[in-house]
């Protein structure tokens, strides 16, 4: 009688089979590295983003400051904000570069004492309050926007 062959001692072919399995998963890693990779240039691409419309809303509040016109005598009526940076134009808006706007609105609260530790005494002279409301826009759709309360001395 004729022996059958055994397989199981012939060990012909198994380097490639480890050899195409070892490739197999040296790409699925080079893919999820590069999936990976990809994903983290996007969110730091927003992040940028998100940050630079954040400190554009930020500068409204500066130029505000710098614009004392927006907040004298000309705007002390309540419910009539002034907008910035024309107040005749509502929809104006600075442009910080190519892709990052800004505009907003600087709203008279009314008067109130003036904070304590402020340094001046009660009675003789008042706040006059106000808030900006500060927007900006940039690239890929980017908003923020920025709330501050402010108070100046009357007398």
């Amino acid at each position: 009688m004729k022996e059958k062959p055994i397989f199981l001692n012939n060990e012909k072919g198994s380097t490639l089979i480890i050899a195409v399995v070892f490739l197999m998963l040296l790409t699925f890693l080079g893919i999820f590295a590069t999936t990976t990779s990809t994903i983290e240039v996007q969110i730091s691409g927003n992040d940028k983003i998100n940050k630079m419309v954040f400190y554009a809303a930020d500068s409204g509040i500066h130029y505000v400051v710098v614009n004392p016109d927006l907040y004298g005598p000309d705007n002390i009526t309540e419910d009539v904000p002034l907008s910035f940076p024309d107040p005749a134009d509502v929809n104006a808006t600075y442009s910080l570069s190519d892709s990052l706007q800004v505009n907003g609105n600087v709203s008279y609260l009314g008067k109130s004492n003036m904070p304590p530790g402020s340094g001046y005494s009660a009675g003789t002279v008042f706040a006059i309050n106000y808030k900006i409301e500060s927007n900006s826009t940039g690239p890929n759709n980017g908003a923020s926007a920025v709330e501050a309360g402010f108070y100046r001395i009357g007398l």
